[in-house]
């Protein structure tokens, strides 16, 4: 069994253009890499590597359904595999302001269950603190009284 097998890649990223160059790339397939397009459902995280002359036999698990399976690609196929990541590696090349979107997005969402005023204290109005000692400790207890009658 062989822990690494090199590709040939025939398209590179070219970030200063942001366009695809047809260039002659080397990519390195090792065990624990996780590349796409290996299935068509879902990105699979490379077990083991198995060289037959002009194919390959890889063994796979799903990254999301942790399902393992294998199959068998020419050499020629292989470069229409894409590397991910590398398996315990980061990459912090998303989108920052979309990062903080979300991570706002979830502060907001989890606020209430630490400050039982949030929704006075992250408005725009200004209240008066008997305001805010009516609503919440008189009217917010009280059973519902409206919507309760037929017509």
């Amino acid at each position: 069994m062989i822990e690494h097998i090199v590709l040939l890649n025939e398209y590179s990223y070219n970030g200063m253009l942001g366009a695809r160059q047809r260039k002659k790339e080397n990519m390195n397939l090792e065990k624990g890499n996780i590349v796409k397009n290996l299935i068509s459902t879902e990105p699979v995280e490379v077990t083991s590597i198995q060289d037959f002359g002009s194919d390959v036999s890889i063994e796979y698990t799903g990254v999301n359904s942790g399902e393992n399976g294998d199959v068998i690609l020419s050499k020629e196929e292989l470069i229409t595999l894409a590397l991910v990541s590398q398996k315990g590696s980061f990459g912090f090349s998303g989108d920052s302001n979309k990062f903080t979107l979300y991570t706002e997005a979830e502060r907001i969402k989890s606020a209430f269950q630490f400050d039982t005023l949030f929704a006075v204290n992250y408005s725009i109005v200004d209240t008066l603190p008997h305001q805010v000692e009516t609503v919440y400790k008189y009217l917010l207890p009280l059973p519902r009284i409206r919507g309760t009658q037929k017509k």
